[in-house]
């Protein structure tokens, strides 16, 4: 598609937006699946951490989100937000205007706020205000809307095709789950054969000397390549790259956040070669070597035992009340872990993600085709 017709214009963000911010410190203990989603600061699920119902200020849909870093999102629906984490809502003033084609046009246009804002330098809507976005105009200067949805149209169309290659090249052209996927399936609602096991016996800290702060960068580059974990919710926790040979790494472990009132608590299984800034840690099992998707299980179980329950004091350190706890794992007709069900369920649910993940791509093709009609 050829340049709008006025091509770009500066325009100061308080002359599209207004911005305004959450009146309730929703915390972790509040987030119970019910009511609106509660977004935070992070760089993944656009921010959303959760649902509540606890009573707070709900944001219309069709506005955007900031956190304190720079991550701007567009919120397709009614969302609340916390207060601890500086998060602000921008909703549209004067010409501009929202909905999703435009909103995710915007946001892009914003990727360069995260260079900007980090925790030294927290994002607030006082030192964005008078920041440029350039947008495209007609030939009267009036924002082009029409031409901002058109490109979010062919762009997406661009990335279905590219998604659609890589599935294929990756091996997921057949994504048919077999018989003993399917019954792994169906048996995970129901499985009565689980066991209670003490965490200690299954799980060991792992020694680290962790990365200087001073030392990682935001953005991944040649040199800067080594994912780096921190307090973070989402994203695998996930928020730094590293040089190799600077700190410790290991790779198919498993890490915990401690620090953070939404983050602390969080696991996640790390695959490739990671590092550890601050304010979580490595542990990894104790008698046997076990796959990643095994280990993507065992987070899985182990979040859902000590995320509800600790706080950053609680967890601070891999210590005796966390290890004497207990985390409920699938069982084999010997009372031992049923290892090779948890690798066959995760199998399963991998392939049903990516039959989401192709449907959707069937969808949006034909959207576009109706679109271009």
């Amino acid at each position: 598609m050829p340049p709008s017709e006025g091509g770009m214009k500066k325009f100061r963000l308080e002359q599209l937006f207004q911005s305004a911010n959450g009146d309730r410190d929703i915390q972790k203990i509040h987030l119970n699946g019910k009511g609106e989603a509660v977004v935070s600061s992070g760089e993944s699920n656009n921010g959303i951490v959760g649902k509540t119902d606890i009573t707070a200020r709900v944001f219309p849909s069709d506005t955007i989100t900031v956190d304190m870093f720079g991550n701007a999102y567009y919120q397709l629906h009614p969302y609340k937000m916390v207060t601890h984490a500086r998060v602000f809502s921008l909703s549209p003033i004067g010409e501009m205007r929202l909905n999703e084609k435009i909103g995710l046009y915007l946001v892009a246009r914003l990727r360069y706020l995260k260079q900007i804002f980090s925790y030294n330098n927290m994002c607030s809507w006082e030192k964005i205000r008078q920041q440029i976005i350039e947008l495209p105009v007609d030939k009267y200067g009036a924002i082009a809307f029409d031409y901002i949805e058109e490109r979010v149209r062919e762009l997406e169309e661009e990335r279905v095709r590219e998604l659609e290659a890589y599935l294929l090249a990756a091996g997921f052209a057949d994504c048919s789950l077999t018989a003993e996927e399917q019954a792994a399936i169906q048996a995970a609602s129901n499985y009565t054969h689980w066991g209670k096991f003490r965490i200690g016996d299954l799980f060991m800290p792992l020694r680290t000397i962790k990365a200087n702060k001073n030392n990682v960068r935001k953005q991944k580059n040649e040199e800067f390549c080594v994912p780096v974990v921190y307090c973070k919710y989402g994203d695998n926790g996930i928020m730094y790259w590293g040089r190799e040979g600077e700190f410790t790494t290991y790779e198919n472990v498993i890490s915990v956040v401690y620090n953070g009132v939404i983050a602390a608590g969080k696991v996640y299984a790390q695959k490739e070669k990671t590092g550890i800034l601050a304010e979580c840690y490595f542990i990894k099992h104790k008698n046997r070597e076990v796959s990643h998707d095994i280990n993507l299980f065992f987070a899985t179980a182990l979040e859902k035992c000590i995320y509800p329950k600790y706080s950053r004091d609680d967890l601070a350190i891999w210590n005796k009340r966390v290890e004497n706890d207990l985390v409920s794992l699938p069982v084999a007709p010997n009372g031992e872990i049923d290892y090779h069900f948890m690798e066959t369920y995760i199998s399963a649910v991998k392939k049903q993600v990516v039959q989401r993940l192709k449907a959707y791509i069937e969808q949006e093709k034909q959207a576009y085709q109706k679109a271009i009609v």
